[in-house]
């Protein structure tokens, strides 16, 4: 009844003002019904928060089965509970994990001191939270914790294991980076994502005067590699800090952990004794996580500690603290005291809470790794605020939060021992102060304020100014709850979509067109026989290919048709006709359409009534998509020779040439992208350049862009010694005004050329092409405003999915690779692929989506003979794969259906 009471309150407050809902531009529902996200010029955008909790919120709490049954007794009951968690311990785990469920049934439980819980799979519940319920009291007359939870150690790296990032930056939200060597990963791994700062960063952040460190930043964030490509990895969770080169380096590395997993304390009440209303020596913590995992706290009511109801420490990672409440604390009113919901851990999710006279109620601490949830929590008679308190926590989402007083995060400067700044991607999501909602950035950082209703200021408590990022104030946005709505985007099923299918076949079934292999076909006899493709999302379609059978020797005839829901179709091209000639894909483009489901509807051929194609692929619309610069900065020749402008004069670019009689005069500029999201064939590539000629004279300069092949150098080291060579003239534009207008340079060849080869770091330079006299200035992408941009049109190729069968390629060669097995299959969450080789060779191991686009290599490299298994585990919520395994010239390929 608790729980319900709490939740109605909530819910009411948050019904005021409803009405009135605004939309955010930086997260929003599509037409799909799901989020779409919105990034910045440099790629950060609003995290996907939905993998915190227990299980990563995939698995509901279960009801553990009991095993052992206690009564209270009169005095202290330490040791009997203590003894019958230790007997719990002592049996061997289930399959799933547990160790069985302590009941302690109703009654007055006086606890003299902690119990301790340091073996996994182990419950302690009650029979309710009311006065005549299940309750513990903790009677020691000292500071202590009443319920401990933890394991044995912290992660250690495994030797060896280490590597680094390569990318000049990693955006807050993405879920994929590239790295030095992904050789020794597979799918699967548990990492660690290491982010180590700079001194740099911290004279960025202004922290040195406040004592900070760049050892004792270094941020250890706990991840799973869901996929890799080369050297480019892709993870479960995403990235909550951005790592720009030059502050901060970034590593990924195994671990080994001692760790206990599946614990948890349900329904009950629990409180402390204390001998007045300022009193310190009583209870001080109710419960504690530690170097534990996938545990949780539900449907308690706590009263009285001095600290905190629940505190997760630093290696607290996945837990839930679900429908709770933290009522009057019993301490002094000063720091250090009355943090209701304590998160020194990650991952974790705290839901559904009500406080009452706390201090910092929903708090994170120092270098608090995240992502990390509170969602539809509210504060009542608080004594200071809510939000992250110091020392950067990253990665929090406070999501449907009420409070009396303010929510925050700030500079807090030289408050407590130098706390500097609170918090750094945090997202404060629709949430209501009864006065203040302070939200600061740090430079080069975001803090979110979406849909809050109070006073949403940058007059801080130690600091104004730095606004954070705000959006709607005054009227809450949709969804209501961020944090509900990703989860459901992430678990939901997607609607059904059959990745190809046909009104009949004969014997040669439609998924045929789909297995890379031109001597399978999909036929079927007779004028107006179609075969359909689902694309699992609307997308512009473009242009349809198909290899048809005997294609050298008959043409064929047919129609192409398009729909958006799978039932009302239109015919967007007629009478279409094979050229006769050729076994291989022909293309034949349409006018660009809106579609989610393809069908091509035979018309037969020239010698008969069938219809046969080997293989169909198809072509979506070009995308635009515009890459700010990583790495720009000018040079210059003479005494300058050795001076790094990308540093010293990092917001400007210049090109000159000097006129005879001036020295040191010679400018150029260099500028480099990264492409590594651009899919598909290029069809434009344009730089674009913000500049104007300095003063007010007019001259008309040709200005040329260069191709540049070396794409190692950084901004804050290159200078006219080192600059890199120069290719060939890709275009060149002329220059005569005395105002700021953008210049565009036609690079597409050499757009196209890389990244056709695999190279995905672009490398320009700008010169001038003739003497002149003033100097031409551009801006750079630290300009704030109008910053160098590569925009690349790309046209995306699609196929609607690969095989729903498994196929074996012969070429006569002896079978060096045995059966696959994927189990489970269908599956949720992750699956196991088992392959077998009969000699070691080289192997590879691949997974496709139902587009036909790979997501994820499991395993490229020399595979021993013998059996080998691994994980895959998608991001995706639902979904058809298809897992291709080779080696040699043998490839087996089998269907793999995530529920």
């Amino acid at each position: 009844m608790k729980c319900c009471l709490v939740l109605l309150a909530i819910c009411c407050a948050n019904l005021i003002g409803y009405a009135q809902t605004g939309i955010s531009s930086w997260a929003h529902t599509g037409s799909n019904g799901k989020l779409q996200y919105t990034p910045d010029a440099k790629g950060n955008r609003i995290p996907d928060f939905s993998m915190v909790g227990y299980r990563f919120g995939e698995e509901a709490i279960p009801s553990v089965p009991v095993v052992k049954t206690l009564n209270a007794v009169s005095g202290d009951n330490l040791s009997q509970i203590q003894a019958a968690i230790d007997e719990v311990a002592a049996r061997t785990p289930d399959g799933n994990g547990f160790r069985g469920a302590i009941l302690l049934k109703k009654g007055l439980y006086n606890i003299s001191n902690t119990l301790n819980i340091n073996a996994g799979g182990i419950v302690l519940r009650g029979e309710g939270t009311g006065t005549a319920d299940t309750r513990l009291v903790a009677t020691r007359a000292a500071q202590h914790t009443l319920i401990n939870i933890q394991g044995s150690s912290t992660p250690a790296e495994l030797a060896g294991s280490r590597t680094k990032l390569t990318n000049a930056f990693v955006a807050t939200g993405v879920q994929t980076f590239t790295v030095q060597s992904a050789a020794s990963f597979a799918v699967g791994d548990d990492i660690i994502f290491r982010v180590e700062p700079k001194e740099a960063w911290i004279t960025l952040l202004d922290m040195a005067q406040y004592g900070w460190t760049t050892a004792a930043y270094r941020m250890s964030y706990i991840r799973r590699i869901t996929a890799i490509d080369g050297n480019t990895v892709s993870i479960d969770a995403p990235v909550v800090d951005p790592v720009d080169a030059n502050y901060k380096d970034a590593y990924i590395y195994k671990y080994s952990w001692d760790h206990i997993e599946k614990n948890g304390v349900e329904n009950m009440r629990i409180s402390s004794t204390f001998a007045s209303d300022t009193d310190e020596n009583h209870g001080w913590t109710a419960i504690a996580f530690n170097k534990a995992r996938h545990g949780w706290v539900r449907d308690c009511d706590f009263y009285s500690f001095g600290y905190s109801a629940v505190y997760l420490q630093e290696w607290g990672v996945n837990i839930s603290v679900l429908d709770c409440q933290n009522i009057d604390p019993v301490s002094l009113l000063e720091g250090g005291r009355r943090y209701s919901f304590n998160c020194n851990g990650q991952l974790a999710l705290f839901k559904n809470l009500y406080t009452r006279n706390g201090r910092h109620d929903f708090v994170t601490g120092s270098t608090t790794a995240g992502p990390n949830v509170f969602v539809n929590c509210k504060a009542d008679n608080m004594h200071a605020d809510i939000g992250p308190h110091h020392r950067w926590a990253t990665g929090l989402l406070l999501d449907n939060i009420i409070a009396n007083l303010d929510i925050n995060v700030q500079n807090r400067k030289a408050s407590g021992s130098g706390h500097g700044w609170a918090g750094a991607q945090c997202v404060f999501w629709n949430c209501t102060s009864g006065r203040k909602i302070i939200v600061q950035q740090p430079p080069q950082h975001l803090n979110w304020a979406i849909g809050c209703k109070g006073n949403v200021t940058d007059v801080g408590n130690y600091h104004t100014g730095d606004p954070g990022t705000w959006e709607s104030i005054g009227n809450f946005v949709t969804p209501q709850s961020l944090y509900e709505q990703q989860l459901q985007d992430r678990l939901s099923p997607s609607t059904t979509c059959v990745p190809v299918s046909a009104s009949g076949d004969d014997g040669n079934i439609p998924a045929n067109v789909l297995d890379n292999n031109s001597t399978t076909r999909w036929s079927a006899s007779g004028d107006g026989q179609w075969i359909q493709f689902c694309l699992g999302d609307t997308l512009t379609v473009s242009a349809v290919q198909i290899a048809f059978y005997n294609g050298n020797t008959r043409t064929s005839t047919f129609d192409i048709q398009t729909s958006l829901d799978g039932v009302n179709f239109i015919t967007i091209s007629t009478n279409r006709t094979s050229s006769g000639a050729s076994l291989n894909l022909e293309n034949f483009s349409i006018t660009p359409t809106a579609a989610k489901y393809v069908r091509i509807l035979g018309h037969g051929n020239n010698l008969n009534a069938w219809n046969s194609f080997t293989e169909v692929k198809i072509s979506t619309g070009s995308q635009l998509y515009t890459l700010p610069a990583v790495h720009d900065a000018y040079v210059r020749d003479g005494s300058y020779a050795t001076t790094t402008h990308g540093t010293t004069d990092s917001t400007l670019l210049i090109t000159k040439i000097s006129p005879a009689g001036q020295l040191n005069n010679n400018r150029e500029a260099y500028l480099r992208f990264n492409a590594s999201g651009v899919p598909g064939t290029v069809s434009t590539a344009i730089l674009r350049v913000y500049g104007k000629v300095d003063l007010t004279t007019t001259p008309s300069v040709p200005v040329a862009a260069y191709a540049v092949s070396n794409t190692s150098w950084t901004e804050n080291a290159l200078t006219w010694n080192n600059k890199p060579a120069s290719g060939i003239v890709l275009d060149t534009v002329t220059v005569s005004n005395t105002a700021y207008a953008y210049y565009d340079w036609d690079v597409t060849a050499w757009v196209s050329a890389e990244l056709s080869a695999g190279r995905t770091n672009i490398s320009l330079a700008l010169k001038s092409l003739v003497a002149h006299d003033p100097r031409i200035f551009w801006n750079s992408s630290e300009a704030g405003a109008n910053t160098p941009q590569l925009r690349i049109t790309a046209q995306n190729s699609v196929l609607g999915t690969k095989a729903q069968k498994s196929i074996t390629t012969a070429t006569g060669e002896k079978n060096d690779i045995g059966p696959m097995k994927l189990y489970p299959n269908p599956f949720r969450g992750s699956s196991t692929v088992s392959v077998h080789m009969e000699r070691s060779g080289n192997a590879g191991l691949v997974v496709y989506d139902i587009t036909g686009r790979r997501v994820a290599t499991l395993f490229n490299g020399m595979l021993p003979a013998g059996d080998h298994r691994f994980s895959f585990r998608p991001s995706a919520g639902t979904g058809i794969y298809i897992v291709s395994f080779s080696s040699g010239t043998r490839t087996v390929s089998m269907r793999l259906l995530q529920e």
